[in-house]
């Protein structure tokens, strides 16, 4: 026989590999590790969703805020410069934004002179700047004392005594009787005989 054909011997085989089982009770921590992690993940996703749309609303108020701003710059300058005028107003700005300037104010100051059209608008001519004086003391106004709000009005009526409708009501008859001059002379009307 050959060594090839022993029938003694059986082949060999690797040994199975040892199975690991996990127990149930670190199986399931595990699990609840994951699930409460997937959870934080969501309500920050969220937040993250909420402070996105707070950065977007900052955005617009801020860009709101900036047009704005501009908006009444190029007004304070318009009334600085005698135009309350709408439709004048809206004249200045198309110009100005011909012009290629970046300030507005200083726009209408120096260069708005030249042009034939707002200069008729403009309420500030140099000849009356030039006249009048850096600082002037505004002359005293005389003012009048106020008139006395209370004349025309009746004075409190005086304290009542002590014979005061309640009290009048809970009288008896007889005093009423014995009481009818007092009543009479206290509320003012003349006295009958009762």
């Amino acid at each position: 026989m050959s060594e090839q054909e022993t029938p003694n011997q059986t082949p060999q085989t690797e040994p199975a590999p040892e199975v690991q089982t996990v127990p149930y009770e670190r199986f399931a921590q595990k699990i609840e590790q994951v699930r409460a992690l997937e959870a934080q993940i969501a309500e920050q996703a969220q937040q993250l969703e909420a402070v996105g749309e707070l950065k977007t609303a900052r955005d617009t108020l801020t860009q709101t805020l900036t047009n704005e701003r501009a908006e009444w710059t190029q007004k304070s300058a318009l009334y600085e410069a005698g135009i309350i005028d709408p439709e004048v107003a809206e004249l200045a700005r198309w110009r100005f934004q011909k012009s290629g300037s970046e300030d507005f104010a200083e726009w209408l100051k120096n260069t708005s002179t030249d042009d034939p059209i707002l200069k008729k608008h403009l309420h500030t001519p140099q000849a009356v700047q030039q006249a009048a004086p850096a600082e002037q003391a505004p002359a005293p106004v005389e003012t009048k004392t106020a008139p006395n709000p209370n004349i025309g009005t009746r004075s409190a009526p005086p304290p009542r005594g002590e014979l005061t409708p309640e009290a009048v009501q809970n009288m008896s008859v007889e005093e009423l009787r014995a009481n009818y001059g007092k009543i009479a002379k206290a509320w003012g009307f003349a006295p009958r005989k009762f």
